[in-house]
């Protein structure tokens, strides 16, 4: 693919999320027949050949009443358990002047049903999927004046996390995560990482004023830990021939800020990992232990799920542990990016990425190797059963 041709597709893509997006957020401007209420018990009444889903409010003496089929005839999805109830009290209901409301039948939290009888998903949680992904990922040498334009990325990966609200932890995963970008086989792969959040219940500091009425300030530290096996890296910087390993990194983390949920985060960590660097044309072998510290942002900046900012900045110290032992390099980075879920494709969320970074390394084995990289990524992502977003905020405890 050349420079003109992928220029000329990404501004196509562009101009149709600009069209896209603004259209689906709009909200409509009609008349909406009401709907039944997830959280309220339902009556079912058999009319004639028909069946009719019924919530009453006794103190408005108002019943909103549901056809139990799609316009087409063809049965609901998504129902909760109903309470049969007989024709003849429908009737007496009626009859003492209970006002009937045509409505919409009832769908579950996170999703919705149209006018037709039709549900289908309105919020997703993109901690919980798995996804494929293709964009475009140019790339520019900084020491080199060099931009290379004519960059395909493919990516995938699976991440799942779940609340404990009882322990006030929230458990991450990922794993068979990674991409290559062609048309020069750059690739990364990962092959399981873990994360633990954790809300402490006690603060670690309480102070005492005494200007007035004595008062008591609580300070709470949020200590979590992560690890990850097996991070593979090759053509770093896009130095030919070169390949890395990350065996395994275990951290400590500390989360500065997090919402109620644990969801979002601004989250510091400090930790140690074991690596080896390989050029393949040379045979040459190095080995490093590597403290490493980052500073990570994860925002979403909706109950929805829609819009996802995440971020960091990264420092790593390699030490050499072969020849040269004892011999240190340096590395650092920074990353920014936004994912916006614009449609869906039977219930499975599409989203646009767009995501920038600035790198930094001269622990590569040749030195002809740029120790320089700015990397811009636009791109499409199909995530796969990403559930709904649900509130699910720790209960609230006195201090915090």
């Amino acid at each position: 693919m050349d420079r003109k041709t992928c220029v000329e597709l990404w501004s196509f893509v562009l101009v149709a999320l600009l069209v896209c997006i603004p259209s689906a957020m709009a909200e409509d401007a009609g008349t909406e027949p009401p709907h039944l209420d997830w959280d309220q018990p339902v009556w079912c009444v058999k009319l004639g050949d028909k069946t009719l889903r019924v919530q009453c409010d006794q103190a408005t003496r108002r019943c909103l009443v549901a056809p139990d089929t799609q316009a087409g005839g063809q049965p609901l999805r998504r129902l909760q358990e109903c309470t049969w109830g007989r024709q003849a009290d429908f009737d007496q209901a009626r009859d003492l002047g209970w006002t009937m409301v045509d409505a919409v039948a009832e769908a579950p939290p996170g999703w919705y049903r149209d006018e037709k009888g039709r549900v289908f998903q309105v919020t997703f949680d993109l901690l919980k999927r798995f996804y494929l992904g293709a964009g475009w990922q140019p790339g520019f040498a900084l020491a080199h004046e060099e931009a290379d334009l004519a960059r395909v990325r493919f990516d995938l990966g699976f991440e799942a996390s779940w609340l404990s609200a009882g322990d006030r932890d929230r458990h991450a995963i990922r794993g068979l995560e990674g991409f290559v970008v062609i048309d020069d086989l750059e690739a990364q792969a990962l092959l399981f990482a873990y994360d633990l959040s954790h809300a402490s219940a006690r603060p670690v500091l309480r102070l005492t004023t005494f200007f007035g009425q004595p008062r008591r300030h609580d300070l709470f530290m949020d200590i979590g830990w992560g690890m990850r096996l097996l991070d593979l890296h090759v053509h770093p910087h896009r130095a030919e021939g070169i390949i890395g390993l990350e065996f395994g990194e275990l951290h400590a983390a500390w989360d500065i800020w997090q919402s109620a949920d644990l969801y979002d985060h601004l989250r510091l960590e400090a930790g140690l990992a074991a690596e080896g660097m390989w050029d393949v044309d040379s045979d040459e072998a190095r080995y490093f232990l590597t403290p490493q510290s980052r500073l990570e942002a994860r925002f979403c900046l909706d109950r929805k799920g829609f819009h996802h900012l995440r971020g960091d900045i990264r420092w790593a110290m390699p030490i050499r542990l072969d020849r040269a032992f004892g011999q240190t390099r340096s590395r650092a980075g920074f990353r920014a990016g936004y994912e916006l879920i614009f449609a869906a494709v039977n219930d499975q969320p599409l989203t646009f990425v767009v995501e920038a970074g600035l790198d930094y390394r001269d622990d590569l084995a040749r030195i002809e190797a740029d120790p320089w990289e700015v990397q811009i990524i636009t791109g499409l992502r199909l995530s796969f059963w990403a559930p709904a977003r649900l509130d699910e905020d720790l209960p609230a405890l006195a201090g915090r």
